[in-house]
């Protein structure tokens, strides 16, 4: 008895009528300052029990809006991060190798299929300010090749950039190239 009001035991525990526990659950929820779903059920239980007590708080507390306006973002991996706006032109230039593409010998004037395809790759060179760019076939992707492209496609012909930005393709990592 409580105050006059007899109360049902279960297990220990203060058995709540139906009547009264969407009460509890937002009592407890703002007193407790909204704690989330899991730390709300935890306190309740250890002095309340009801059927689907779970429920309850996980409905309340995914309808409460202060709780929806403050729940931490999840953040999916793989995003970039926000970019820079590039301001000076012929200050960084971006290199990456697309392809393979298959690509059909020029001996043939009419069209017709060849036998022969090459396959060949293509180093690409932006710079990304007035989007100026080049496009260079090469025939392997080593970083010897890949370095003389670049040489031959943009160093011989622009002024000479300040940052090369470029993947973590192993054609850039080849230390002995580079030397």
């Amino acid at each position: 008895m409580v105050k006059g009001v007899e109360l049902i035991n279960y297990k220990g525990k203060i058995y709540v009528p139906g009547l009264l526990q969407k009460r509890i659950v937002a009592w407890y929820h703002e007193y407790l300052v909204h704690p989330g779903q899991t730390r709300l059920e935890a306190t309740i239980r250890q002095v309340y029990t009801w059927p689907q007590l779970r429920e309850h708080v996980y409905a309340h507390c995914r309808t409460c809006d202060k709780c929806q306006l403050s729940k931490k973002q999840r953040k999916k991996y793989g995003h970039l991060p926000p970019k820079e706006a590039e301001a000076t032109p012929w200050k960084r230039v971006n290199v990456d190798l697309i392809g393979p593409y298959k690509v059909k010998s020029p001996n043939d004037p009419k069209g017709k299929k060849c036998k022969k395809l090459k396959e060949l790759k293509a180093l690409t060179m932006i710079d990304p300010v007035p989007g100026w760019f080049e496009i260079k076939a090469i025939i392997k992707s080593d970083a010897q090749t890949v370095m003389d492209a670049f040489h031959e496609a943009w160093l011989c012909c622009y002024p000479r950039p300040k940052q090369i930005g470029f993947d973590n393709g192993s054609e850039f990592k080849d230390v002995f190239a580079l030397t």
